[in-house]
């Protein structure tokens, strides 16, 4: 016997409820995270700027509390709002390092938590075959009277003696690293005072 649509959206509630009763952990709903593409300085490849956005929506996954979603001009919202002129095309484009901009960009969209990222210096010793990269990251949310940012930043550097390694490589590997880490910063939980 076949319950259709209906029958297991109802099944979700009860399920959902049954979670919910005495003794037992409460369900935390998931929440949309809008992820932003990395801002780059320094001559960093638009592939690595993807590799950053792939280890953040990973790791947004992996907490079962954040469902990802990739900024894109294409959101329905966006090309709405860009045809009403409520935004413009520097709206939606690179650099998204403007708080106010990142604001509107959530309001347009619907998603009141932004993830937003950058590699703020790269570079590249071909002398000693070595990336340096500084990165940061934020991630904001909007829900309530005042913005809560989550952020953290680090440097590092690639190894030295990778002589045959290609230099995309080594920063490819040195920012999924990095951007690991600096994930595990803003997610872990803040202490408590009590």
């Amino acid at each position: 016997m076949s319950f259709g649509l209906l029958g297991s959206v109802s099944a979700q509630t009860t399920s959902n409820k049954k979670s919910n009763s005495p003794g037992k952990a409460p369900v935390v709903p998931v929440r949309t995270v809008l992820v932003f593409p990395t801002d780059t300085k320094g001559g960093v490849s638009d592939q690595v700027g993807d590799d950053v956005v792939n280890v953040e929506e990973s790791r947004l996954s992996l907490t079962k509390l954040y469902s990802p979603i990739e900024f894109l001009s294409s959101i329905p919202t966006v090309k709405l709002a860009l045809s009403e002129q409520t935004l413009t095309l520097a709206d939606v484009k690179k650099p998204f390092d403007s708080d106010s901009k990142l604001k509107k960009l959530s309001g347009v969209t619907g998603y009141d938590i932004v993830l937003v990222s950058s590699i703020d210096d790269y570079e590249y010793d071909a002398a000693k075959n070595q990336v340096s990269v500084v990165m940061s990251a934020r991630l904001i949310d909007y829900a309530g009277a005042k913005a809560v940012v989550r952020s953290a930043a680090q440097s590092a550097t690639s190894p030295a003696g990778a002589a045959n390694t290609p230099e995309l490589k080594l920063a490819t590997d040195l920012v999924r690293g990095l951007m690991d880490k600096l994930m595990t910063a803003i997610l872990s939980p803040k202490p408590t005072t009590k």
